[in-house]
C-alpha cells in the first residue's frame, strides 16, 4: 500500500537576524516539529527582487496514518 502524506510548511525573514540567532531559533523549532513526528524534507530561500530581503521556506512531510495534534508553525 501506497503511503499518504501529509505536508507543511514554515515560512520565515531573515531580515535583522544574525546567521548565529536563525540557526539557533529554527534548531529548536525543527527539534519540536520531529518531535511531533515531522520530517523535514526540504529548505528553499527565496530573494525579493524588490526589498533584497531573504525568505526561508521549510517544508515537513510526515504519513497520515500518523498524524496528531502538531503546534502551528511560528511565523518569522
Amino acid at each position: 500500500m501506497l503511503t499518504k502524506w501529509k505536508y507543511m510548511t514554515q515560512q520565515f525573514s531573515t531580515e535583522g537576524l544574525s546567521v548565529d540567532v536563525v540557526v539557533e531559533r529554527r534548531h529548536a523549532e525543527m527539534s519540536l516539529m520531529g518531535e511531533y513526528g515531522w520530517e523535514l524534507v526540504s529548505a528553499n530561500v527565496f530573494r525579493s527582487p524588490d526589498t533584497g530581503l531573504d525568505t526561508v521556506i521549510l517544508f515537513y512531510k510526515k504519513p497520515v496514518s500518523d498524524v496528531v495534534a502538531t503546534p502551528a508553525p511560528r511565523g518569522r
